[in-house]
Protein backbone atom coordinates (compact mmCIF):
# COMPACT_ATOMS: atom_id res chain seq x y z
CA UNK A 1 0.00 0.00 0.00
CA UNK A 2 2.80 2.61 0.74
CA UNK A 3 4.80 1.45 -2.55
CA UNK A 4 1.16 2.55 -4.17
CA UNK A 5 1.08 5.78 -2.06
CA UNK A 6 5.06 6.46 -3.18
CA UNK A 7 4.03 5.85 -7.02
CA UNK A 8 0.85 8.54 -6.91
CA UNK A 9 2.58 10.89 -5.09
CA UNK A 10 5.65 10.87 -7.12
CA UNK A 11 3.36 11.26 -10.52
CA UNK A 12 1.37 14.05 -8.77
CA UNK A 13 5.14 15.39 -7.93
CA UNK A 14 6.38 15.20 -11.38
CA UNK A 15 2.97 16.51 -12.98
CA UNK A 16 3.12 19.61 -10.58
CA UNK A 17 7.02 20.56 -11.80
CA UNK A 18 6.24 20.14 -15.38
CA UNK A 19 2.94 22.43 -14.87
CA UNK A 20 5.12 24.54 -13.31
CA UNK A 21 7.86 24.81 -16.08
CA UNK A 22 5.20 25.45 -18.72
CA UNK A 23 3.84 28.29 -16.67
CA UNK A 24 6.82 29.56 -15.77
CA UNK A 25 7.87 29.09 -19.80
CA UNK A 26 4.74 31.36 -20.83
CA UNK A 27 5.30 33.79 -18.45
CA UNK A 28 8.89 34.27 -19.83
CA UNK A 29 6.99 34.62 -23.40
CA UNK A 30 4.28 37.57 -22.64
CA UNK A 31 6.28 40.53 -21.37
CA UNK A 32 9.36 39.64 -25.04
CA UNK A 33 6.21 40.32 -26.41
CA UNK A 34 4.50 43.46 -24.63
CA UNK A 35 8.57 44.40 -25.22
CA UNK A 36 8.85 43.96 -28.93
CA UNK A 37 5.35 45.97 -29.04
CA UNK A 38 6.93 48.74 -27.05
CA UNK A 39 10.31 48.89 -28.50
CA UNK A 40 8.27 49.09 -32.07
CA UNK A 41 6.09 51.82 -30.73
CA UNK A 42 9.30 53.88 -29.56
CA UNK A 43 10.97 53.70 -32.71
CA UNK A 44 7.55 54.74 -34.26
CA UNK A 45 7.41 57.67 -32.46
CA UNK A 46 11.10 58.28 -32.15
CA UNK A 47 11.17 58.30 -36.62
CA UNK A 48 8.15 60.66 -36.09
CA UNK A 49 10.42 63.31 -34.67
CA UNK A 50 13.27 62.96 -37.98
CA UNK A 51 12.19 64.90 -41.27
CA UNK A 52 13.29 62.01 -43.89
CA UNK A 53 13.55 64.21 -46.35
CA UNK A 54 16.71 65.42 -44.83
CA UNK A 55 18.00 61.77 -44.12
CA UNK A 56 16.98 61.31 -47.88
CA UNK A 57 19.28 64.08 -48.83
CA UNK A 58 22.20 62.84 -46.79
CA UNK A 59 22.06 59.63 -47.74
CA UNK A 60 22.00 61.16 -51.70
CA UNK A 61 24.55 63.52 -51.26
CA UNK A 62 26.47 60.13 -49.36
CA UNK A 63 26.38 58.18 -52.13
CA UNK A 64 27.84 60.93 -54.53
CA UNK A 65 30.91 61.90 -51.81
CA UNK A 66 31.27 57.84 -51.78
CA UNK A 67 32.02 58.05 -55.57
CA UNK A 68 33.94 61.35 -55.49
CA UNK A 69 36.13 60.13 -52.80
CA UNK A 70 37.14 56.50 -53.71
CA UNK A 71 37.84 58.76 -57.18
CA UNK A 72 40.18 61.33 -55.98
CA UNK A 73 41.95 58.81 -53.89
CA UNK A 74 42.62 56.54 -57.01
CA UNK A 75 43.91 59.98 -58.58
CA UNK A 76 46.27 60.28 -55.71
CA UNK A 77 44.36 63.48 -54.51
CA UNK A 78 43.95 62.27 -51.22
CA UNK A 79 44.39 66.10 -48.65
CA UNK A 80 40.91 67.33 -51.32
CA UNK A 81 39.51 63.65 -50.61
CA UNK A 82 40.29 64.16 -46.29
CA UNK A 83 38.44 67.97 -46.63
CA UNK A 84 35.56 67.28 -48.50
CA UNK A 85 34.69 63.93 -46.36
CA UNK A 86 35.12 66.32 -43.04
CA UNK A 87 32.92 68.60 -44.43
CA UNK A 88 30.33 66.51 -45.07
CA UNK A 89 30.97 64.75 -41.59
CA UNK A 90 30.51 68.11 -40.05
CA UNK A 91 27.51 68.32 -41.71
CA UNK A 92 25.93 65.00 -40.37
CA UNK A 93 27.37 66.09 -36.96
CA UNK A 94 25.28 69.28 -36.97
CA UNK A 95 22.08 68.04 -37.73
CA UNK A 96 19.43 67.09 -35.09
CA UNK A 97 17.89 64.78 -37.57
CA UNK A 98 20.85 62.71 -38.14
CA UNK A 99 21.38 62.98 -34.33
CA UNK A 100 17.66 61.68 -33.80
CA UNK A 101 18.46 59.24 -36.29
CA UNK A 102 21.22 57.62 -34.19
CA UNK A 103 18.96 57.93 -31.14
CA UNK A 104 16.53 55.78 -32.78
CA UNK A 105 18.69 53.20 -34.77
CA UNK A 106 20.03 52.04 -31.28
CA UNK A 107 16.28 50.84 -30.63
CA UNK A 108 16.50 48.76 -34.21
CA UNK A 109 20.12 48.09 -35.36
CA UNK A 110 19.00 46.67 -38.88
CA UNK A 111 16.82 49.58 -40.00
CA UNK A 112 17.88 51.92 -43.01
CA UNK A 113 21.57 50.10 -43.23
CA UNK A 114 22.66 52.22 -45.73
CA UNK A 115 22.18 55.53 -43.85
CA UNK A 116 24.00 53.49 -40.68
CA UNK A 117 27.41 52.89 -42.76
CA UNK A 118 27.26 56.31 -44.08
CA UNK A 119 26.99 57.73 -40.30
CA UNK A 120 29.85 55.18 -39.81
CA UNK A 121 32.05 56.20 -42.85
CA UNK A 122 31.90 59.89 -42.14
CA UNK A 123 32.10 60.31 -38.27
CA UNK A 124 34.09 63.09 -37.24
CA UNK A 125 35.71 61.13 -34.26
CA UNK A 126 37.12 58.13 -37.15
CA UNK A 127 37.84 60.75 -39.17
CA UNK A 128 40.65 62.25 -36.85
CA UNK A 129 42.70 59.25 -36.76
CA UNK A 130 41.63 57.53 -40.13
CA UNK A 131 42.30 58.56 -43.40
CA UNK A 132 38.91 58.77 -46.01
CA UNK A 133 41.28 56.90 -48.42
CA UNK A 134 41.83 54.13 -46.30
CA UNK A 135 38.66 53.49 -45.22
CA UNK A 136 37.16 49.56 -45.42
CA UNK A 137 33.63 48.46 -45.64
CA UNK A 138 32.81 46.71 -42.40
CA UNK A 139 31.85 43.05 -43.23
Amino acid sequence: MLRRFERVFYYALLSFVLIAACLANAAEQMPRHNDEHQITTKLEQCMELIDQSVTRDFLGRGVKLNRDIDRLCHDGKRNKAQNQASEFALALARSTDVASYRKCSKLMPDESPELQKLVHRYSLSDLRFRHACEYKEPE
